[in-house]
């Protein structure tokens, strides 16, 4: 190998390393600027129940962040599980956010399919999917509790 070979080679190398570690630090970044990281202390991951339904997709916190298709979600009787994909776990740490936490702003699925809630004050936006069944529980019990 040529001493210019070797020296693309590092440029190149070189140039991976930022890029990715630029992305990188952007995610950390967002991590506190939208909110997640302080969900995620106030709301700290624990394990799914066993019959618990997953999605995958995106979420929103207020107007200052979008995370597309790198999150999964996990959603059962007790929680709604939020975790990004592996590559961005670092520096979003999953969380376990109980429903009663979970405050309906809108429900009706806005451009995209997005619902407004609010988690411990935090203006975010998630998948109608994710929600319904939490939604329709919800209405099964205010009907429940409506006079007769």
């Amino acid at each position: 190998m040529t001493a210019s070979q070797v020296n693309m080679a590092v440029l190149v190398g070189l140039m991976i390393g930022l890029s990715l570690g630029s992305v990188w630090l952007v995610m950390w970044a967002m991590g506190f600027v939208t909110g997640w990281r302080k969900l995620a202390a106030q709301f700290p991951a624990r394990e799914p129940l066993a019959n618990a339904a997953s999605a995958f997709g995106s979420i929103g916190f207020h107007s200052l962040g979008n995370y597309n298709n790198c999150v999964r979600f996990r959603m059962d009787e007790e929680c709604l599980h939020v975790r990004m994909i592996p590559l961005f776990e670092k520096s979003h740490p999953p969380m376990s956010v109980p429903w009663e936490a979970v405050e309906v702003v809108d429900e009706k699925a806005g451009w995209g399919g997005f619902c407004r809630v609010k988690i411990a004050g935090v203006p975010v936006r998630v998948p109608r999917k994710v929600i319904a069944r939490e939604l329709e529980l919800r209405r099964e019990l205010e009907g429940l509790r409506a006079p007769a």
